[in-house]
């Protein structure tokens, strides 16, 4: 079985609670066909081909069938990150996914440490709090829940493959999505799921795509018709986790809310 890792040059972090309430008001308004828009970015091949990203060709396409054939969203998919900004005024949710290598530097100041970042096929980056800020600015979302899904490392540019694979039992079946780092508003209604934490990588099997992606399409196939989005991630934070041991490795996802939410369910 083939390894990479999300990053060319590991239970998870759950910030806000589930609300439980019987009461309609309290759960965002899900009812429109198709539900909404969403867009996968999969970036797979850079300008050096040694840091293309093989394997994700099977998370785009079993997150787009997700997406599709379970969710009920309009589905947009790119292989690079030219982010354009769908039409929404006729649905109830939006949905991003973005595949490809991340990097987020540390440091003890906030001021100084780098912001995570996403590589683009050209090696340029574009910060993931900017992307954010852009949907979030987009009129026809206004109080709608809006969905980001990042499947990219955030570890040191320092950490090679072999230094992160030096000690481990199974080398060889991961690999990571980790690259070297060569006017704003307030989110509201927005849930953040990243693939790991910050100064960490994420694990990409080549024969079956990333850890973190797969388990969301695992879970969210089996369990999206009963669950509210939080309660699917903290079962895809677990998946990920059994993952991860299975190949003597460790990945913790992490989710946030940003600003004022409701309760919600994809209702398929």
């Amino acid at each position: 079985m083939g390894s990479g890792v999300d990053s060319p040059d590991g239970g998870g972090a759950i910030s806000v609670p589930a609300k439980e309430t019987s009461d309609p008001s309290e759960k965002y308004r899900m009812t429109s066909l198709p539900r909404g828009q969403a867009m996968i970015i999969n970036i797979k091949e850079f300008n050096d081909p040694k840091q293309n990203r093989k394997g994700s060709e099977f998370d785009r396409r079993d997150m787009k069938k997700l997406l599709e054939k379970k969710l009920h969203f309009t589905v947009t998919v790119k292989d690079d990150l030219k982010l354009e900004r769908p039409e929404h005024k006729h649905g109830d949710c939006c949905v991003v996914v973005i595949m490809s290598h991340g990097y987020q530097g540390s440091g003890s100041d906030p001021k100084t440490s780098s912001p995570f970042v996403i590589y683009c096929s050209d090696g340029k980056m574009l910060e993931v709090e900017w992307i954010i800020q852009k949907f979030n600015t987009v009129e026809s979302l206004k109080g709608k829940p809006k969905v980001f899904i990042i499947q990219a490392c955030r570890a040191k540019g320092s950490q090679s493959f072999e230094q992160i694979f030096g000690d481990i039992g199974n080398p060889g079946r991961f690999a990571t999505d980790a690259n070297k780092l060569g006017g704003v508003t307030v989110p509201t209604d927005t849930f953040v799921a990243i693939s790991t934490t910050p100064y960490n990588v994420s694990y990409r099997d080549e024969e079956e795509g990333t850890l973190f992606i797969q388990a969301i399409c695992s879970v969210f196939e089996q369990f999206g018709g009963e669950m509210d989005f939080i309660s699917l991630m903290r079962k895809v934070h677990d998946e990920v986790d059994k993952l991860a041991e299975e190949g003597n490795a460790e990945q913790s996802p992490e989710l946030s809310i940003r600003g004022k939410n409701k309760v919600l369910y994809f209702n398929p």
